[in-house]
């Protein structure tokens, strides 16, 4: 079942982060990651991690059911991921975490912590702040927390920019990012206003940097995919007791073909309407072991549902060599994705693009800009081609092209030919096609 994620997409797209599901294969089906990264060519060398902390983890994890037989967690030039411990060929499992070990977000689910927080606030909220409200009741259980061990393994502190101080988001020093980073800041300090007046122990209640660290981990180490309501072991479940029920009604008397009859019915019944189910729902989760995974935009591994076992799977999708670092992918995201919900931008990443927050304006201060021609522009609705621009590695987008060569083709007033005309696509003027593309970078 393929996943997608959130993120992923830039911020303000992101239903997240974000995504199209791909056909299953068999009972197993692909999840794009909602999910950290380093450029795989040219690799730091792998300082494996071996503090007490990280052993604990991992002796939990083993002792869990988590499988990872060819990894170690290590660190490359001071940041974290995991290393081959062996070799590893192409489509080896190289990671598997049982369901039931994960932390999991079914569809509709009953508020999990009434002690917590109130059940009309956890209906009401989207599923991301849900994954953060759980994984903050999971922390305020401290020692008693099935998962205490993964949830000491998390960042102390996200490093992205939701997390910064106004002066630093200013640093970034690109207009569009600012404007999305400066959204999100908005929009989790609403959240978090709902989240304390929904809070059943508001004196306690955690604070405004901790929710924000619990929806960064969220919004960065998340998968979603179809939900599968039913393992095979349930499924199994359910054919012996529908058995048993047979045999007790012909035992009684019973005609025992109706009774089969009535038993492969209400079985298929079942199967039928959770297919059906699972096409339309979405199930969220963070997988300890797997959220070490550092991305590369140059990797197509990605973690999949394994039905028969009731595990969340990663399969390599690359062979590795003892000291490498197994990457994973987080989906096609461009740096501005990665940067706001990560925290970090990829080397010639294939996926960027530059989004020019008004090439217009910019279009005025190079040259004065004919009023009938910006008429004629919005007339025939490319006016707004020019204002949100986004520049990808090929070039512009087609109608911005178009609105561009109107504007600047030769020609005064409104005498030059209409946007769409063979004459207005014949190519821009050469020195306002030079400047432009020469301040894209292009």
């Amino acid at each position: 079942m393929q996943l997608s994620s959130k993120s992923h997409v830039p911020y303000g797209q992101i239903s997240h982060k974000r995504a199209d599901l791909r056909k299953s294969c068999g009972r197993s089906g692909r999840w794009s990651s909602v999910c950290a990264a380093a450029d795989n060519a040219k690799q730091p060398t792998a300082v494996f991690i071996a503090d007490a902390g990280t052993q604990a983890f991992l002796s939990w994890a083993t002792s869990t059911g988590i499988q990872f037989p060819k990894l170690k967690p290590a660190s490359f030039g001071g940041v974290r991921g995991l290393s081959a411990s062996s070799d590893i060929q192409v489509d080896d499992v190289i990671v598997s975490v049982p369901r039931g070990k994960a932390l999991t977000l079914p569809p509709k689910q009953r508020c999990p912590c009434p002690g917590f927080v109130d059940a009309a606030y956890w209906d009401a909220s989207p599923w991301y702040v849900k994954l953060a409200v759980r994984l903050l009741h999971e922390q305020s259980r401290s020692q008693q927390s099935e998962l205490r061990e993964w949830l000491q393994q998390l960042p102390r502190r996200v490093d992205s920019p939701v997390n910064w101080s106004q002066e630093l988001v200013q640093q970034l020093q690109y207009t569009h990012l600012i404007h999305m980073v400066t959204e999100q800041q908005q929009e989790w300090s609403m959240l978090y206003d709902k989240f304390k007046q929904a809070a059943v122990n508001k004196a306690n209640a955690p604070s405004k940097q901790d929710f924000f660290r619990a929806l960064s981990l969220v919004r960065s180490r998340t998968f979603s995919g179809p939900y599968v309501a039913s393992s095979l072991g349930d499924r199994g479940r359910l054919a012996g007791l529908v058995g048993v029920l047979v045999v007790a009604n012909t035992a009684l008397g019973g005609d025992l073909s109706r009774g089969l009859g009535a038993a492969a019915a209400v079985f298929l019944f079942n199967v039928i309407y959770e297919l059906v189910l699972s096409s339309k729902l979405r199930q969220y989760a963070m997988c300890p072991v797997i959220d070490l995974l550092n991305h590369s935009s140059y990797n197509t591994t990605e973690v999949s549902y394994d039905y028969p076992r009731d595990a969340f799977l990663v399969a390599a999708g690359a062979a590795y060599t003892p000291g490498q670092q197994v990457f994973i992918s987080y989906g096609a995201q461009n740096n501005d994705s990665l940067m706001q919900m990560y925290g970090f931008a990829e080397p010639n990443n294939p996926h960027d693009v530059y989004v020019m927050s008004s090439l217009l304006k910019w279009l005025e201060q190079l040259s004065p800009v004919s009023q009938a021609r910006l008429d004629k522009l919005n007339k025939e609705a490319l006016l707004g081609a020019l204002q949100e621009v986004v520049i990808t590695r090929q070039g512009f987008g087609a109608q911005t092209l178009q609105a561009l060569r109107y504007l600047l083709v030769p020609g005064t007033g409104g005498t030059a030919a209409a946007p769409g005309s063979s004459s207005s696509s014949s190519g821009l003027d050469g020195s306002a096609a030079a400047a432009t593309s020469a301040a894209v970078g292009l």
